[in-house]
């Protein structure tokens, strides 16, 4: 039988499974390059939870408002981390070596350095990589991917990529001039906001008011959760009414709890699961200022997501990765990680206008951002 191939002219391959999206980063960009790109024109190669979806095998499917073709290359759940497991990454690779005669001919999409390493590997010519990350955060301490403990097989990938790639597409502005020294076409860009899903919201708050902070994010090492916590103890000495809502899953949380508990702080602490992008903005509809404690980050879609529905900021500055944020404006961006100064960030941040939050971020919907993306993108193919 003759392998039918789709005739789309990008194709995204990455650990994604389409119909069981993980909330936040490369999923949620994968999905709006789809949903906001050109009808017909991209395809998914990535993983499956499902028993019955035949891997190696292209089949159409509903993903982003779109019918797209998707090919699955290997079996996992991407929600499990207890036990033993191959990582998802190498889970990948292995599916794309299996596989890799059955992706047409034409270019790529790759969401992570060793995608793209592996698929120049495989004699692959029109590439484009994607980084979503900060690599120096990636490889280093505060880091809770493999990669903390291979550094250097990280930066000889990066490397072989670098040499190879038609173009580079950086969600990381820290680290921009360090790749533009070897990448020849490099574009540095911004995450976005689905504008169908985060709505301006005119808030106003006043002294005496609650104060309901929101924390979004993976309670792991690189978010620094425990931080969060922290500042819910030093601001029980300059407000009272208050509280923290906390987003997310992770391996972290027992200790959060733990934290809160000695600290005297549980009671001012909800913590939800993990909320798909409607519930979030829901929550940052009801919310007075977002939190964000990160050591490191990409470009923080959490940003323009919030400043989109008018929610004031208080980050530290590696979380505040686009400068977006300017202190009486529209929240803070504060050096250092002090406990004592993010909380003080929070009473000035409470009253900023919802307007000012607004403006700051109109330019990063995502039908424009998407489309200046994939312009940029295809223009040298």
């Amino acid at each position: 039988m003759v392998e039918h191939f789709p005739a789309v002219n990008r194709m995204i391959i990455d650990q994604i499974d389409p119909q069981r999206l993980v909330p936040g980063g490369t999923d949620t960009c994968i999905h709006d390059l789809v949903k906001y790109g050109k009808p017909g024109s991209v395809g998914i190669v990535g993983v499956t939870s499902s028993s019955t979806l035949p891997l190696g095998r292209w089949t159409e499917i509903e993903f982003a408002t779109r019918t797209i073709p998707f090919m699955p290359i290997a079996r996992l759940d991407r929600n499990r981390n207890r036990g033993f497991r191959i990582p998802h990454s190498l889970q990948l690779m292995i599916g794309l070596a299996r596989y890799r005669r059955k992706i047409p001919d034409g270019t790529v999409q790759a969401h992570r350095i060793e995608t793209g390493a592996v698929l120049r590997l495989f004699g692959r010519k029109l590439i484009v990589q994607y980084i979503h990350n900060d690599s120096n955060g990636l490889t280093g301490t505060n880091s809770d991917s493999l990669w903390k403990y291979f550094g250097p097989i990280y930066r000889g990938l990066e490397g072989l990529v670098f040499r190879s790639a038609d173009s580079v597409v950086l969600f990381n502005r820290t680290d921009s001039e360090r790749i533009a020294r070897r990448v020849e076409k490099l574009t540095v860009a911004e995450t976005w906001f689905d504008p169908e899903i985060f709505l301006p919201n005119h808030r106003t708050w006043k002294m005496g008011d609650e104060i309901q902070l929101c924390w979004i994010g993976r309670f792991e090492a690189q978010k620094d959760p425990l931080l969060a916590v922290e500042v819910v103890a030093e601001l029980t000495s300059l407000y009272q009414d208050f509280r923290l809502v906390m987003v997310g899953t992770g391996s972290l949380k027992p200790l959060l709890e733990a934290e809160a508990a000695r600290l005297g702080v549980a009671d001012k602490i909800e913590f939800t699961g993990a909320l798909n992008r409607a519930g979030v903005a829901e929550l940052m509809a009801g919310s007075t200022v977002l939190l964000l404690t990160s050591h490191y980050e990409g470009s923080p879609r959490v940003v323009a997501e919030a400043g989109a529905t008018g929610l004031p900021i208080v980050a530290t500055i590696e979380a505040d990765t686009d400068r977006v944020l300017e202190r009486g404006v529209n929240g803070a961006r504060v050096a250092g990680r002090e406990p004592c100064g993010l909380a003080h960030a929070i009473m000035e941040a409470a009253a900023c206008e919802s307007q000012a939050c607004i403006a700051r971020v109109q330019h990063r919907a995502a039908p424009q951002a998407v489309r200046r993306l994939l312009g940029q993108d295809e223009s040298g193919i």
